[in-house]
């Protein structure tokens, strides 16, 4: 797992493969090691394995979709997770009862969704809950 001289790494999940490319690409040139899946289970084979810092999902998509592994990663762990949706409305009950879970709303800008990642790993830093 690629992680930059910060340690971080996020792992980016979408179906849209164009999209997880150019988000991935946005990711690294700030400085975050980035793992990519373009499935849910994909996505978590890839957490089990390899415990990123982060984890930055789309909701709609095949094969385990982002509500399902949002409720398996949090099963498993409380690492960060910031998803992407363009149905922030009909997922937000679901979400709510989640730690760390926050909505960003679809289209966005990719300056905002660098300052979530850094904010989320900022906050979960100062709270004490990084495993040395």
């Amino acid at each position: 797992m690629k992680r930059t001289p910060l340690g971080k790494c996020v792992l980016l999940v979408d179906n849209d493969e164009f999209l997880v490319d150019v988000l991935r690409r946005r990711i690294e040139a700030s400085g975050y090691g980035c793992m990519t899946a373009t499935t849910g289970a994909m996505a978590l084979a890839i957490f089990d394995q390899r415990r990123p810092d982060m984890v930055v999902t789309d909701i709609v998509m095949p094969m385990g979709d982002g509500m399902d592994l949002v409720e398996r990663i949090r099963s498993r762990s409380d690492t960060p997770i910031l998803v992407m949706t363009g149905y922030r409305l009909e997922h937000r009950n679901r979400l709510r009862s989640h730690r760390d879970v926050a909505v960003f709303e679809k289209p966005f800008d990719g300056n905002e969704l660098i300052d979530r990642i850094d904010s989320a790993l900022v906050l979960r830093e100062t709270r004490g809950d990084v495993a040395a």
